[in-house]
């Protein structure tokens, strides 16, 4: 009975820790709040608007995508089947070596040449512009789990993982990351250049050239270059990206001093 009491004592202090920590600077009568808190009342408690758009197109896109995955035949062409592996570490030298190393953390220096073939290989998972990648990331050690975290692991396993990229950001990262200082990473014309550029960059090099080089490389069908490709690679590496946030969360020790 004693051990209960003070289980239950201590769950409800974190819990009041966590919410102070999470409101804290946050103006309670602000309309972008209220409307956030009658969210959290409803059905499916969310905190923010699904933007419905994209979420349907992720339903369709993984169904496909899933489809594609099972069905497809990687023995016919090993060429084919090798260059899906082949994109992917491609791709992920951009996100961990281009816009987490280099751009969030700054761990090092790279000249001209070596930063333009990361900002062609980040462009290549098809997931943000670097400047974008690089504000949300830092947001995310600033404000490690709290509202002011794009991927909260407070609001869930699927939030952290893929809902945050369907739903609207909460108002108290909009009103954080409007404080956040980004000039080191505009001023590196590298990054300017994609941000400006970055839709048809992500075009180009997560869609149209690795679909277009099997064709033309080793006489693949455009089916086949486009499932495995736009479908079943880009799928993968997505949720490869995307379990940093919610896995590395989820498990796993915390040996430092958050505060």
């Amino acid at each position: 009975m004693e051990c209960n009491t003070i289980t239950s004592i201590i769950k409800e202090n974190k819990k009041e820790a966590l919410d102070d920590m999470n409101m804290a600077g946050v103006n309670k009568n602000d309309d972008s709040y209220k409307k956030s808190e009658m969210k959290r009342s409803g059905v499916f408690n969310f905190e923010t608007d699904v933007i419905w758009p994209i979420a349907l197109l992720f339903f369709l896109y993984h169904t496909i995508g899933i489809y594609g995955l099972l069905t497809f035949n990687y023995t016919e062409n090993w060429k084919t089947t090798l260059w899906i592996p082949g994109m992917y570490l491609i791709s992920n030298i951009g996100v961990s070596g281009g816009a987490h190393r280099l751009w969030s953390h700054k761990c090092y220096k790279a000249k001209l040449p070596l930063r333009i073939l990361f900002l062609i290989c980040f462009n290549a998972v098809g997931q943000n512009s670097v400047y974008n990648w690089v504000k949300n990331h830092r947001m995310h050690h600033k404000y490690c789990d709290t509202n002011g975290d794009p991927h909260n692991t407070q609001r869930g396993f699927f939030y952290t993982h893929m809902g945050w990229v369907m739903m609207k950001e909460h108002p108290e990262f909009i009103r954080k990351s409007k404080q956040l200082d980004l000039s080191d990473v505009l001023s590196d014309p590298v990054v300017a250049f994609g941000e400006r550029y970055f839709l048809p960059l992500q075009l180009f090099f997560c869609v149209i050239l690795p679909t277009a080089i099997p064709v033309y490389f080793w006489n693949e069908t455009w089916g086949r270059a486009l499932m495995s490709q736009v479908f079943i690679r880009y799928m993968i590496t997505s949720h490869s990206v995307w379990t940093i946030n919610s896995i590395a969360h989820a498990w796993g020790t915390k040996p430092y001093n958050k505060y």
